[in-house]
């Protein structure tokens, strides 16, 4: 399969510690590449961004207007019922401190049925 893949990083030394050249990384912020490409993709994966975002339904306007007709915008991200904000013993005390204030999440999402 010809598969190209893009990414993009706000930490240019996650870009530097990239493992397989045949990718294309750029260190960019997700608002910043919006504006610059003219590309469209089949798919946008993201993974635990969301609930860093200031305004996320924004952000998913944008990503998706960069996709294919019948693409995919496809983010995981963690939930305040999740395994760590519930099994993990440190929450006792804390709650889900580490889980509200900068530079951790957010936003928590709750758990859909």
């Amino acid at each position: 399969m010809d598969i190209q893949i893009f990414g993009i990083d706000i930490d240019l030394e996650a870009i530097n510690k990239n493992v397989d050249k045949r990718n294309t990384l750029i260190c960019s912020s997700a608002e910043e590449c919006i504006e610059a490409t003219n590309s469209t993709f089949d798919i946008v994966l993201h993974f635990e961004l969301i609930e860093h975002l200031v305004n996320p339904f924004n952000f998913n306007c944008a990503i998706n207007a960069l996709l294919v007709p019948g693409g995919v915008n496809f983010f995981t991200t963690p939930i305040g019922d999740g395994f760590d904000n519930v099994a993990v013993s440190y929450n006792k005390t804390r709650l889900l401190a580490h889980s509200i204030f900068p530079p951790s999440p957010l936003t928590l999402f709750p758990c859909l049925p």
